[in-house]
């Protein structure tokens, strides 16, 4: 993670980010249908939406609480989610800090990862989330999806970090 990486940060227009596989976005309804409001029951930091009547084709990741602008740091398969801090470079010393601290990251939610996966946000219509949308590129598989957040005087961050099923040996919630 380099200091001066200026990365590419996805916001929403008021409501969660969403996570999901690229083929599951194409079909998304966004604030067009159902979907939206799904997502929008997710309250915690990260959960899996319901579905309704017309089950997707995958599992859809919901980044709730507060909206935030969201990068991922496809080296160590975390997502990062800024709360506040002065400048990105403060924002990833703090965040480097911390990711390799085990025994502060919460218990984990279970996410199926079937292939290409993207960070969009989530009143977004399918095709219609244009650029604003990030790929991540996650392990393949089933993940455990932990969250830390954490804060100090000059920054703070709500970071989930997607370990492979087989290398976690935690509970899952969800």
């Amino acid at each position: 993670m380099a200091a001066d990486s200026h990365l590419h940060w996805i916001e929403s227009t008021g409501g969660p980010l969403v996570v999901l596989s690229r083929e599951v976005a194409g079909e998304w309804s966004g604030y067009a249908g159902p979907d939206y409001d799904l997502a929008c029951t997710v309250m915690d930091f990260v959960g899996i939406a319901p579905e309704d009547d017309q089950p997707r084709r995958g599992p859809v990741l919901v980044l709730g609480g507060e909206p935030m602008a969201t990068t991922y740091l496809p080296e160590r398969h975390c997502l990062v989610r800024w709360v506040y801090a002065n400048s990105e470079e403060d924002l990833l010393a703090a965040v480097r800090e911390r990711l390799d601290d085990d025994g502060a990251w919460g218990e984990g939610v279970a996410y199926d990862v079937a292939g290409p996966t993207l960070l969009l946000d989530s009143s977004a219509v399918g095709a219609e989330a244009g650029g604003d949308w990030l790929e991540l590129d996650l392990p393949i598989g089933e993940c455990v999806v932990k969250t830390l957040f954490f804060e100090s005087e000059s920054s703070s961050a709500v970071l989930h970090r997607f370990t492979p099923r087989s290398g976690d040996r935690g509970p899952t919630v969800g």
